[in-house]
C-alpha cells in the first residue's frame, strides 16, 4: 500500500470514528437536555414547594402513602429523600417519566413546571426548609 493510500485510509477511519463519537455522545445527552428545560432561578424546598407536588402526585391513598404496600412512604421528607439519594426518584420521575403511572388513581403525569421544580430541587441538594 502506498503512502498516499495509507493517508487516505487513515483519514477515512479518523473521520468515521469522529462521526461515531459525535453521534453517540449526542444521543446520550438528549435526556438531560430534555429535563433541563428551564434555569433554576428560584430556590425550591420540600416544605414550601416540593411536598405539595409529592402529595398531589405521589403520596395520596393507594400510592406512596406508606400504607398501600407500594414501595416508599412519600408522606414525609425522609421517605422521599431516601429515593432521591439512591437515584431512583430522578430515574423514574425525571428520566423515564413513568411516575406517576398511567394507571394511577390520581394524576397520571406531571406538568412541565412540576418536572422543572423537582429537577431544580434535586440540583439544589434537595433542601427540606
Amino acid at each position: 500500500m502506498s503512502v498516499k493510500q495509507k493517508r487516505t485510509t487513515f483519514t477515512i477511519l479518523f473521520l468515521g470514528n469522529c462521526l461515531l463519537i459525535i453521534s453517540l455522545s449526542s444521543g446520550c445527552s438528549y435526556d438531560k437536555i430534555e429535563i433541563e428545560q428551564e434555569a433554576c432561578i428560584e430556590t425550591y424546598t420540600f416544605n414550601d414547594h416540593i411536598g405539595e407536588i409529592i402529595s398531589r402526585n405521589c403520596s395520596y391513598p393507594g400510592c406512596h402513602d406508606g400504607a398501600s404496600g407500594n414501595p416508599g412512604n412519600f408522606i414525609f421528607y425522609s421517605g422521599v429523600v431516601s429515593r432521591v439519594t439512591n437515584g431512583q426518584f430522578a430515574d423514574r420521575v425525571l428520566n423515564q417519566r413513568d411516575m406517576p403511572p398511567s394507571n394511577a388513581s390520581g394524576p397520571t403525569e406531571l406538568t412541565d413546571s412540576e418536572i422543572n421544580e423537582l429537577n431544580c430541587w434535586i440540583k439544589q441538594g434537595y433542601p427540606e426548609e
